[in-house]
């Protein structure tokens, strides 16, 4: 995903769930939620793109949402929106080992969904409050699902928004579980 969708879907999140009870906080998420696109080192993990995949950042994502569980402190924020980031990079199809895609097409994919998103993002709020899969589980289990499919950016913005949502959704009501198995199809 491009940098702008990853601050706006923050943006979004941020005034749409309750899980921010300080302008700092929400500040420090949507940093955070972008800082792996400006910080250069984060792109070393990986090959190319794949710093930012899901097998690459499946342990700190679960650092993070482990350590904001425990902890609601600014710097729980910053790596929560850390984490999102890596979330929602791990379900968009060139940030995954199964694309063989060169750079060219690779910004070619984040410009076609950074424009199916203005659209997409506000018409998603019927995500459901109620949870019932535990919030790493349905991440690890959503990616699988997710990388069996074929590709395209409308697959990718359904996972990729339901998720943010259900995740922040989960941890504003301090639950440990996501509404998330039956929606992502």
């Amino acid at each position: 995903m491009q940098t702008k969708d990853h601050y706006k879907i923050a943006r979004y999140l941020s005034e749409d769930v309750g899980l921010f009870s300080s302008d700092i906080k929400r500040l420090m998420f949507i940093v955070g939620s972008v800082f792996p696109d400006i910080n250069l080192l984060s792109y070393f993990k990986g090959k190319g793109s794949l710093g930012h995949s899901y097998s690459k950042r499946e342990k700190e994502i679960n650092k993070a949402i482990e350590y904001f569980k425990d902890n609601r402190t600014i710097i729980a924020y910053f790596r929560l929106g850390v984490a999102l980031h890596y979330i929602q990079d791990s379900f968009t199809f060139p940030h995954n080992e199964h694309a063989e895609i060169s750079a060219l097409s690779h910004f070619s994919y984040e410009s076609k969904l950074h424009n199916l998103l203005c659209g997409y993002l506000y018409s998603q709020s019927d995500v459901p409050r109620n949870f019932n899969c535990n919030v790493i589980y349905a991440i690890k289990m959503l990616h699988e699902k997710y990388c069996c499919a074929k590709s395209c950016a409308h697959k990718d913005l359904a996972y990729i928004i339901v998720l943010s949502r259900a995740v922040i959704s989960g941890l504003a009501q301090k639950n440990d579980v996501l509404p998330i198995m039956q929606y992502a199809d």
